[in-house]
């Protein structure tokens, strides 16, 4: 815990609410900050000076564990609504090799892009971002973030001879991700995704869990996504058959020798690897929920709740997963198949999709189960005393102190927009 004998002086701020999520929230709440943490929490007058933020309630910074910075040029998702996946992947494919051919423009409008989507998310109160980066990228993309960024490498290939390329790609990440103190990187840290079943061989999800493992990283995969992706799984057929035929990129053996989403799951939950992000889960199935109850202390399933409806898919199975305990955080995806980064508006959708749902247990889908996903700090993505500083602040005029359910009281709030105030910690850079 800090030590306000510290060279910096502490901090207490002020607010009509707190909701730390580590336990229920209180009305008059204050927080006493050094050296970017806790110090104290407590309730009624600060007793002290401090800095008076109002009417708004404090949160802890939001987790959005999903991402691909590099569409955040965009400023509509590519498609239409409804749109069957292969098409839209088609769609991605095609925005992709639009882009300028002059490799370092390219590079250089990437860079923005990404940058661009951290700045982004930082306005809208999110404190740490997972992002999946498509190769080639280069770390210093993401040089001097606002945020801690856990960055995960893309891995793609179903055929033998692109999976050899793909890990030819995969390099030693400790060694290229040592950069010096003093260059500004301190806020990334590494992951590895395989893709997901229709890019990456099931051997290879083996391997690279292992991989993550060894390295002390989470894996993160697209998984249950779409129908189509059920069907080339099930059957050996549909329209990611015909699309990767057509590209030569097709492999039926790719899948293993008995086809199903249970058997990726399998694949990574025989390595030790630490944290599992089953990304999107759209379409998990009972044996798939068995087994990711049997391993929910190491996986997390990672809900678009906007994607999802985006693509008009049927009812996400999110009571099913959170009636067997199964952690599920809140992703926003990228502006290819969503018009912002904005978590706190994945919350608000799961919250008028799910009135049964309590708003602490939201709350907790789009902070701490996300920062446990990325191996974040303990305590992170709750404002537990000790624990780094990542307040962001809320309106909260027209909270009643008799509201049953505040914290749904400030989902349903069209006029409340998270904004950061974790800057106003002592030894924050």
């Amino acid at each position: 815990m800090p030590d306000p004998s510290q060279a910096n002086p502490a901090t207490t701020v002020r607010a009509r609410w707190c909701f730390p999520v580590d336990q229920p929230g209180w009305e008059n709440a204050w927080l006493t900050l050094c050296d970017g943490r806790i110090l104290e929490r407590g309730k009624g007058p600060p007793g002290r000076p401090h800095i008076d933020l109002g009417d708004v309630a404090i949160l802890p910074g939001l987790i959005n564990p999903h991402t691909h910075l590099e569409f955040s040029n965009l400023n509509d998702p590519l498609g239409m609504a409804g749109t069957p996946f292969p098409d839209w992947v088609g769609d991605v494919i095609r925005w992709r090799r639009g882009q300028v051919s002059d490799p370092a423009i390219a590079r250089a409008m990437k860079t923005r892009a990404i940058q661009t989507g951290i700045a982004e998310s930082y306005r809208n109160g999110v404190y740490a971002i997972g992002e999946i980066a498509s190769p080639p990228w280069q770390d210093r993309q993401y040089s001097h973030s606002l945020l801690p960024i856990r960055l995960f490498h893309e891995f793609l290939g179903l055929t033998s001879e692109r999976s050899e390329a793909a890990w030819s790609c995969l390099v030693d990440q400790r060694e290229s991700m040592a950069p010096p103190e003093d260059s500004g990187y301190q806020q990334l840290q590494l992951g590895v995704s395989p893709h997901a079943p229709y890019t990456v061989r099931l051997e290879d999800v083996a391997r690279l869990g292992s991989k993550a493992a060894e390295r002390h990283q989470p894996l993160a995969m697209h998984l249950a996504e779409s129908p189509e992706e059920m069907e080339m799984i099930d059957r050996g057929s549909g329209a990611f058959v015909d699309m990767l035929s057509s590209v030569d990129a097709w492999d039926p053996n790719a899948l293993g020798s008995r086809p199903s989403i249970r058997a990726y799951l399998e694949a990574v939950f025989a390595s030790p690897v630490k944290q599992f992000l089953v990304v999107h889960g759209n379409f998990l199935r009972q044996e798939d929920l068995d087994l990711l109850q049997q391993f929910k202390d190491r996986a997390t399933v990672i809900y678009c709740p906007r994607t999802h409806a985006y693509f008009e898919h049927p009812a996400y199975p999110l009571q099913p997963l959170l009636s067997r305990g199964i952690p599920v955080a809140l992703g926003t995806d990228s502006r290819a198949s969503n018009p912002d980064l904005y978590p706190w508006r994945e919350a608000q959708s799961v919250a008028n999709k799910f009135p049964e749902i309590p708003g602490d247990q939201i709350l907790r889908m789009a902070t701490e189960n996300g920062a446990r996903a990325l191996m974040l700090e303990n305590g992170v993505g709750t404002l537990k005393t000790g624990t780094p500083w990542t307040g962001i602040a809320v309106d909260s005029r027209g909270l009643s102190s008799n509201e049953t359910d505040p914290l749904r009281f400030l989902l349903q709030k069209e006029d409340a927009h998270p904004y950061p105030v974790w800057p106003l910690a002592p030894g924050i850079s």
